[in-house]
């Protein structure tokens, strides 16, 4: 059936609405571009001056495939791309839904998620983060007291110090989970003996990782979302296709693959030294994966999502979920 001019200017006018919704020009693609100059609070970083930052000799930002383990020993730290993470949490999610983050880090999707007007549980094991994870939602919470604008904000945070392969949090409470799961033995967490990214085999840390996304699958509702973000990583002069074995874990756990993203990080750490990489024939990374699953409905089935209502008169123009 053709479409009428109305029916051709309501979508022109659905389409500004959306960009307006996610505050950009372009609408969301498979290809997402990570902006730097988004960062969360992050009292590690101010407190102690641990962050990638401190680990190359121009200060410039790197990402856990272009360090060593010299490195991880000195204390190294990765930052959660902010603006990839709000334009994941904003597209799967609506207002007032409950995220389950398995693993907090610092600060690394908690204060996104709240300033989204989303609920927020995290989990770590990690106490230095989760002690700086407590001093920033008492940030955030003043915010609210001090402001008469948002007097009555919903939005809730829950921490967990705690284990996440055995997480406190109620079965089926969760609506969306958006994560970036450790690396092994290539990034420092701390010193807690349930760390599952440090000390043991690859093998026995994929194993640790599988049961921390067991859990999480127990936490999320029927057709939840559910985002890893994961890039591959060397050690030793060995390639790990740790993306693929972390999908290969979300499915054995009972997840359903629904899409993938790739995040664009700009330019490449490596792409400054020509010399090594034509003599090691390694292409210098600028990207990470974002593995999007769903939780399947009790008889496997994949219902799909509601789509947001339009609104369109003279005076309004929204998306009402």
């Amino acid at each position: 059936m053709a479409k009428t001019l109305e029916d051709l200017a309501l979508s022109r006018a659905y389409r500004e609405t959306v960009l307006g919704y996610f505050g950009s020009d372009a609408m969301p693609e498979s290809i997402l571009r990570h902006d730097k100059t988004m960062r969360s609070i992050d009292l590690i970083v101010d407190e102690h001056g641990r962050s990638y930052d401190d680990f190359t000799a121009n200060r410039t930002e790197i990402k856990a495939f272009d360090i060593s383990s010299r490195s991880v020993r000195a204390g190294a730290l990765s930052r959660f791309p902010q603006s990839v993470a709000r334009t994941l949490l904003l597209f799967y999610t609506k207002p007032g839904d409950t995220v389950v983050d398995p693993f907090a880090g610092h600060n690394s999707r908690m204060e996104l998620c709240w300033r989204a007007n989303r609920h927020y549980i995290g989990h770590d094991i990690s106490h230095e983060f989760m002690e700086a994870n407590r001093k920033i939602k008492a940030l955030l919470h003043d915010e609210v007291y001090s402001d008469m604008f948002l007097e009555h904000f919903p939005a809730r945070i829950t921490l967990h110090e705690c284990d996440s392969r055995h997480m406190p949090t109620p079965d089926a409470i969760g609506d969306f989970t958006i994560t970036s799961p450790p690396y092994w033995d290539i990034e420092y967490y701390g010193d807690e003996p349930e760390q599952i990214g440090t000390g043991e085999s690859y093998e026995a840390f994929l194993r640790g990782l599988s049961e921390v996304i067991k859990d999480n699958f127990r936490c999320l509702r029927q057709g939840a979302f559910c985002v890893y973000c994961v890039n591959d990583f060397r050690k030793d002069g060995r390639f790990y296709s740790y993306h693929e074995h972390t999908a290969d874990l979300l499915r054995a756990a009972g997840f359903v693959q629904h899409d993938v993203a790739i995040t664009d990080l700009g330019s490449a750490f490596g792409s400054a030294f020509a010399q090594q990489m034509m003599r090691l024939k390694i292409l210098p990374k600028r990207h990470e994966y974002a593995l999007i699953f769903r939780k399947p409905e009790a008889n496997g089935a994949m219902t799909s999502p509601t789509l947001p209502t339009f609104t369109s008169n003279k005076q309004q123009l929204e998306l009402s979920f």
